[in-house]
């Protein structure tokens, strides 16, 4: 379970919910803080279900400063940024695609395919009026005596 903190919620996600989450057994609960700390101190926090009990996962600063945490559920390793969460394959290192990432590459493709699409259609035009023009060159050699 990940919850990310918001005005509306933050304590909740302090006080009411890890009780909740025990009691349905959840086996790791975690909590991460976009605004950088308005809520959550650390901004990243993480309990694992251990014999009835939440204890804490350990976070600490990866090599590029952010607070990370592995989840042995997910199989991921959490890397907490001011505002965002990135996610890595903790088997793999490789790093989970951000939605906003992707969307902008998805809008970059767009705009090269929109690009591409539009010179297509210049060069069709412009062969258009070559091949009209050729086509004109041989009716007027072919009204020459």
């Amino acid at each position: 379970m990940l919850e990310i903190a918001s005005d509306g919620t933050w304590q909740k996600d302090l006080f009411d919910k890890p009780a909740i989450y025990l009691e349905v057994g959840v086996s790791e609960y975690w909590r991460f803080d976009p605004t950088g700390g308005e809520f959550y101190t650390p901004v990243l926090q993480g309990d694992r279900l251990a014999g009835g009990r939440w204890q804490r996962i350990p976070v600490a600063p990866d090599d590029d400063g952010r607070l990370c945490g592995r989840s042995d559920v997910l199989g991921l390793d959490l890397h907490a940024e001011t505002r965002r969460l990135h996610l890595r394959d903790a088997r793999t290192g490789r790093w989970l695609p951000d939605p906003d990432d992707t969307r902008q590459e998805r809008e970059e493709v767009l705009a090269r395919a929109v690009a591409a699409e539009a010179a297509l259609g210049a060069e069709a035009a412009a062969r258009r009026a070559a091949e009209a023009e050729v086509a004109a060159l041989r009716a007027r050699l072919s009204d020459q005596p």
